[in-house]
C-alpha cells in the first residue's frame, strides 16, 4: 500500500491498523490489510487519486466511502478490472472471499465514521447534528452489511442484483404516473407531477441502464431530436462506474461520454416533461433532486411493491427481494440486452457483452459486462439441465 515514487501514505489505513488491528490474530490482521490494499486500489481506478486525497477532497464525508461499496463489490467479483492484483496469502479472489474483504472494508469505515464524523472535522454547529449523521452512517453501513455480505441460500436473487421479470413489472406498476383524469392506486406519490418525474427516473435507469449518478448530469438539453436522421438522442457524461458525489463530477475516460437513442416515445414522456410537467427552477437539470431523495423514492417504492406482490416481500418465495436500488435497475438492463442480443438478434454471448459496452459506458478492458452476464448464464444453465431431467424420463 506504500508508494515511495509517489510519496502516497496510505494514513488512514495506518492509523486504523495501528489502533484497532495490530493486536489481533495474524490471520485477522492480512486478511483486513488485504481488503484495505483492494478498496484503495479500487478508489485510485476509479477516481485517478489516492485514497487520502479522495476522502479530503469530499470533506472527509464518510458516507460518500459507504456508497462506493456497491461498485466495489461487483469489481472485485469481476476480478478487479483487470489490475494485476495478489492477495497477501495468494488465494485466487472467489465470493466467499470477497464477503470477507467487504466485511473488512465496512469494519475499517465504522472506524473512520466515529473518529471523523464530528465537530473538528465536519461543519456540525450541535452534537445532534453530529449523533445524527454518525448514527444515519451507521444504519447505512449496516444495510450495505447485511446487502453485500450475505451467503449461500439465503442470498437469492440479490446474489445477482438484478430483477425478475415478475419484480420488474411490479416496479412498473407502481410507478405509472397519474393522469388528469385517472390516478394510479398502485403509485405511492401523491402529486401528478411527482409521480411524472419519479416515472421517468425508473424508466431511464431499467430501459437505459443509467447509473444513479449519471441522473444528476442530465440536463434539460441532454435529449435531442436528429431531424435529418430521423432519430432521438440521450447525451450522458459520467465516470467508469456509479457516482455517488454531492456535485456534479468532470468526465474522466472516453467511454464515460456517450449518446444513447432514445425510443420516439420516451422523446416525447421527456418532453412533455421539461415543457409542462417539470417545476419551474433555475436548475438546468434535468431532475434537480438529491441523490438521498432518489434513495428515498426507492424506498417507498419498496415498501408498496412488498404491499402489494406478497411474493416479493415472502424470504421464501424465488421471487423475493429485501429491496429495490437505482442500480438494481442497471443490472437488469444489462441482463436483457443480453437475453435480447443473443436469443433474438442470434449474437454470439461474446459478441452481445461487447455491443453492450458502448450503452453501458464500459471500455474495452473493464471486465463489468461478464459479472452483469451472471444472471443469463445461470438462467440458460437452470433451463438446459431441467430440460435434460425432463428428457431423461421420456
Amino acid at each position: 500500500m506504500l508508494d515511495s515514487e509517489a510519496e502516497n501514505w496510505p494514513i488512514f489505513a495506518l492509523i486504523y491498523v495501528a489502533l484497532k488491528v495490530r493486536k489481533r490474530a495474524p490471520n485477522t490482521q492480512r486478511q483486513t490489510v488485504t481488503a484495505l490494499k483492494f478498496f484503495y486500489d479500487y478508489i485510485v481506478k476509479k477516481h485517478n487519486c489516492n485514497f487520502e486525497t479522495y476522502l479530503i477532497n469530499e470533506g472527509l464525508e464518510i458516507e460518500i466511502l459507504v456508497n462506493e461499496l456497491d461498485g466495489f463489490s461487483c469489481w472485485l467479483e469481476a476480478g478487479c478490472g483487470g489490475l494485476n492484483i495478489i492477495a497477501l496469502d495468494g488465494s485466487e479472489l472467489n465470493s466467499a472471499a470477497n464477503r470477507i474483504y467487504i466485511t473488512k472494508v465496512l469494519m475499517f469505515l465504522d472506524f473512520l465514521n466515529r473518529r471523523y464524523t464530528c465537530k473538528k472535522y465536519q461543519k456540525f454547529k450541535t452534537v445532534k447534528e453530529t449523533n445524527a449523521a454518525i448514527s444515519r452512517i451507521d444504519k447505512l453501513i449496516k444495510a450495505k452489511r447485511k446487502d453485500l455480505t450475505i451467503s449461500g441460500s439465503n442470498m437469492k436473487n440479490n446474489y445477482f442484483k438484478s430483477l425478475t421479470v415478475y419484480q420488474l413489472d411490479a416496479v412498473k406498476a407502481v410507478t405509472y404516473p397519474h393522469t388528469v383524469k385517472r390516478r394510479n392506486p398502485l403509485n405511492p406519490f401523491k402529486g401528478m407531477k411527482v409521480s411524472y418525474r419519479n416515472y421517468l427516473i425508473v424508466m431511464l435507469l431499467y430501459e437505459y441502464g443509467i447509473r444513479r449518478g449519471e441522473l444528476h448530469l442530465l440536463t434539460t438539453r441532454s435529449f435531442n431530436l436528429n431531424i435529418r436522421a430521423n432519430y432521438c438522442y440521450l447525451v450522458i457524461t459520467n465516470t467508469e462506474d456509479e457516482i455517488t458525489h454531492k456535485n456534479d463530477s468532470s468526465i474522466k475516460t472516453s467511454t464515460s461520454h456517450r449518446t444513447l437513442k432514445l425510443s420516439k416515445i420516451h422523446y416525447e414522456e421527456l418532453r412533455v416533461y421539461v415543457e409542462k410537467v417539470r417545476e419551474k427552477t433555475k436548475s438546468v437539470r434535468l431532475f434537480p433532486i438529491s441523490s438521498r431523495m432518489i434513495n428515498l423514492i426507492f424506498e417507498q417504492i419498496t415498501k408498496v411493491v412488498h404491499k402489494n406482490y406478497p411474493e416479493i416481500a415472502d424470504v421464501n418465495s424465488d421471487e423475493y427481494i429485501e429491496s429495490i436500488h437505482p442500480h438494481s435497475l442497471r443490472h437488469t438492463w444489462a441482463d436483457g440486452q443480453l437475453e435480447y442480443l443473443v436469443e433474438v438478434r442470434e449474437k454470439t454471448l461474446p459478441e452481445a457483452k461487447d455491443m453492450i459496452r458502448g450503452p453501458g459506458g464500459w471500455s474495452l478492458k473493464s471486465l463489468m459486462p461478464d459479472m452483469y452476464a451472471a444472471r443469463y448464464l445461470t438462467m440458460k444453465s437452470n433451463q438446459a439441465n431441467v430440460k435434460r431431467i425432463e428428457g431423461s424420463k421420456r
